[in-house]
C-alpha cells in the first residue's frame, strides 16, 4: 500500500488555522473538551526524546526492582525507527505530536506492547501500521490523529477524547474505544450551563463521527466481529443524537429541554421512529444479533398457552384448556397448545383459531401481530449475516 496522503497531514495543520502560532506559546492544554485539559506541555529544554536508530532505544528507562513498568514522564516523543517494539512502558503526560504545530507528526511500523498511556497527547499524529497490544489509554487525547492499517489488540480506553480522528483499514474494537470516549464533565466545574450544553451536543456529534469512522475502517478489513460491534455502536450513537434533538425539538443545544410527554405529543411521528429504532437496537443490537429475538420468541411461546387458556379461544374447534387432572395430562395438553401457540405467533396457524369474545380475539390478533413484528426484525439480520 502507498504512503498515507501527505495532504492529510497538511489538513491537520490547516484546521488549526491561525491558532497554530499562539498554540506553541501555551504552557498547558486549555481546551475543556479534551481529556488532557490542564496537562502541561513538555518543557522546551530537554523535552525531546528521539528514537531515530535502534541504538536510541537505550535511552528508554528501565523499571526499578519493585516496579513492572518503567515510566517516561513529560517528554516530547519522536519515533523514526521501524519494526521495533516498545514494551512495558508508562507514558505519562507525554506528547507524540513533536513538530510544534507545523504539520502532523508521523510514526510507522512499530509496536507498543503492555504500555500505559496516561494523560498523554496522541493527537495530530499519523500512525501508519502501528500495533497497540495489551495497552491502556487513560485521559488521552486523539484529536486530529490518523490511523492507517493500525491494530488495537486487547486495548482499553478510559476518559479519552478524539475529535476529528481518522481510521483507515485499522482494526479497533468499537465497544472498547467508543466506551472510553466519555463526555468530559470532570473538566467543566465552574463553567456555565449554556457552555456545558453546547459542549455536550458537540461531544455527541464527535462520537457519532467516530462511530462512522470505526465502522467503515473495520469494514475495509472485513473484520466481521468488530464490524458487528461497530454497527451496534454506530446505531446507538445515532439514537442518542436523535434523542437529544427530539427532547429539545431544536438543533440549538441550549434550547429548553422538554418533558417526554410533551415531546411525544408535539412530534408523534418522530417519537414512533425513535421508539422503533430503540427496539431494533435493544432486540437485535442494531441488526447484528439474533440472540435476543429468539429468547423473546421462546419466552412468548412458553407463556402464550396460559394466556390462550384464560380466554374463550378455540383451536381447531376445540376450546383451549390446560387439563390439571394429573401431571401427565397437564403436560400433554400444554404441549399441544404450546405447538398451537407457535403456529399462531409464527403466522401459519392463525386461521385455525376462533374466538367468541373481544378478549379472545384480542389475544389471537396480538399474538399474530407480534409474530409479524418479530419477522420484520429477524429478516434484515439474516440478510446482513448472509451477504455481509
Amino acid at each position: 500500500m502507498s504512503e498515507p496522503d501527505e495532504r492529510s497531514s497538511n489538513r491537520v495543520a490547516v484546521t488549526s488555522g491561525t491558532r497554530t502560532a499562539s498554540a506553541v506559546k501555551k504552557t498547558h492544554d486549555d481546551e475543556p473538551k479534551r481529556a488532557t485539559f490542564g496537562v502541561r506541555y513538555p518543557r522546551e529544554e530537554g523535552a525531546d526524546l528521539v528514537f531515530a536508530t535502534k541504538e536510541d532505544l537505550s535511552k528508554l528507562p528501565t523499571p526499578s526492582s519493585n516496579e513492572e513498568k518503567a515510566t517516561v514522564s513529560a517528554r516530547r516523543i519522536t519515533i523514526r525507527v521501524r519494526l521495533r517494539t516498545f514494551t512495558g512502558l508508562i507514558f505519562r503526560e507525554c506528547n507524540f505530536h513533536n513538530t510544534r504545530g507545523r504539520t502532523a507528526s508521523r510514526m510507522r511500523s512499530v509496536t507498543f506492547e503492555r504500555c500505559d498511556f496516561i494523560r498523554t497527547f496522541m493527537g495530530t499524529t499519523v500512525f501508519h501500521r502501528v500495533r497497540f497490544r495489551d495497552c491502556t489509554f487513560r485521559n488521552c487525547d486523539f484529536s486530529n490523529s490518523e490511523f492507517y492499517e493500525c491494530v488495537f489488540e486487547r486495548c482499553s480506553f478510559n476518559n479519552c477524547s478524539a475529535e476529528s480522528a481518522i481510521f483507515t483499514k485499522s482494526e479497533v474494537d468499537a465497544t472498547e474505544f467508543l466506551g472510553g470516549i466519555s463526555f468530559p464533565q470532570y473538566n467543566l466545574t465552574g463553567y456555565s450551563a449554556e457552555y456545558t450544553a453546547r459542549l455536550h451536543r458537540l461531544w455527541m456529534e464527535i462520537r457519532l463521527r467516530l462511530a462512522e469512522q470505526v465502522f467503515r475502517s473495520n469494514g475495509e478489513i472485513n473484520h466481521s466481529e468488530y464490524l458487528d460491534r461497530a454497527l451496534f455502536e454506530l446505531k446507538r450513537a445515532q439514537l442518542c443524537y436523535r434523542y437529544d434533538l427530539w427532547r429539545h425539538e431544536s438543533a440549538v443545544p441550549t434550547a429548553q429541554r422538554r418533558s417526554v410527554v410533551k415531546s411525544v405529543t408535539s412530534n408523534l411521528a418522530g417519537s414512533v421512529r425513535l421508539f422503533l429504532s430503540w427496539v431494533n437496537i435493544t432486540l437485535t443490537r442494531g441488526g447484528t444479533s439474533l440472540q435476543n429475538l429468539f429468547s423473546i420468541l421462546l419466552l412468548s411461546t412458553v407463556l402464550y398457552p396460559f394466556l390462550l387458556a384464560s380466554t374463550d379461544v378455540a383451536f381447531n374447534d376445540a376450546r383451549i384448556s390446560l387439563a390439571s387432572d394429573s401431571a401427565s395430562t397437564f403436560l400433554l395438553s400444554y404441549l399441544k397448545f404450546f405447538l398451537a401457540s407457535v403456529s399462531l405467533i409464527l403466522g401459519f396457524g392463525f386461521t385455525s383459531f376462533k374466538a367468541e369474545s373481544i378478549g379472545g380475539m384480542t389475544v389471537t390478533v396480538v399474538g399474530a401481530t407480534f409474530g409479524i413484528f418479530w419477522y420484520a426484525l429477524l429478516i434484515p439480520v439474516i440478510i446482513r449475516k448472509i451477504y455481509r
